[in-house]
């Protein structure tokens, strides 16, 4: 009975927290924080900042020029990452003149020391990690960082978490891990579906395997 109970609580949770979720989610206690974290209709916490493409470091808010704009987040070692961005490629060739911002974020390794990356000791050795994401994944989205204390990643808690941001930096959508079917089917809510979709076979991509845990 008192299982019952907590599932049915959490249940009620979720729905507050953000609308149309998996009844499936509701068994999942650490995707229903993240829904009462980053719900929709909400915004970052006002001190936010980013580096943005300049690699300067700005606030949040800035970034929101489009009338949306998408963050997904990632870094070197994260294996969801390394799975899922090419469905963001895709989705930005098909919405980046349609009114859609996309950018990358790097963030903190996610298993530092796997495959001989390290964690970075300075902004500058961050940069340089993101170098070396940019030539390996061939990303043609735009890339912005992370703050070296990781007020981004600490206030989502999610290392491959994704978002949608109106204009005036509200959040309309928020998922956290990446999702290539629940990300198009909100863009093609708010904004439309185009004729052909781009699928990632349709992508000159590099065959990127999901790092283990060596």
């Amino acid at each position: 009975v008192l299982l019952l109970a907590g599932v049915t609580w959490v249940g009620c949770a979720a729905v507050l927290a953000q609308d149309a979720v998996p009844p499936a989610e509701v068994l999942f206690p650490d995707r229903m924080s993240f829904y009462e974290r980053v719900a929709r209709g909400s915004k970052l916490p006002e001190d936010m900042q980013f580096y943005n493409v300049d690699r300067e470091l700005v606030p949040a808010a800035s970034i929101f020029e489009a009338p949306y704009t998408i963050i997904a987040s990632g870094c070197l070692t994260c294996g969801q990452y390394r799975t899922t961005y090419p469905d963001v490629e895709a989705l930005y060739r098909d919405y980046k003149d349609k009114g859609v911002d996309f950018y990358f974020i790097y963030q903190t390794l996610m298993h530092p020391e796997n495959h001989g990356y390290v964690m970075a000791y300075s902004m500058e050795e961050r940069f340089l990690q993101l170098d070396v994401a940019i030539d390996e994944y061939r990303t043609r989205v735009p890339w912005i960082l992370d703050t070296f204390d990781n007020k981004f990643k600490a206030f989502t808690g999610v290392p491959n978490g994704e978002f949608i941001f109106d204009s005036d930096g509200v959040i309309v959508h928020a998922e956290p891990r990446s999702e290539a079917p629940s990300l198009r089917d909100r863009l093609e809510a708010l904004v439309g579906p185009v004729e052909h979709p781009t699928s990632r076979a349709d992508l000159d991509l590099p065959d990127i395997e999901r790092l283990g845990l060596g």
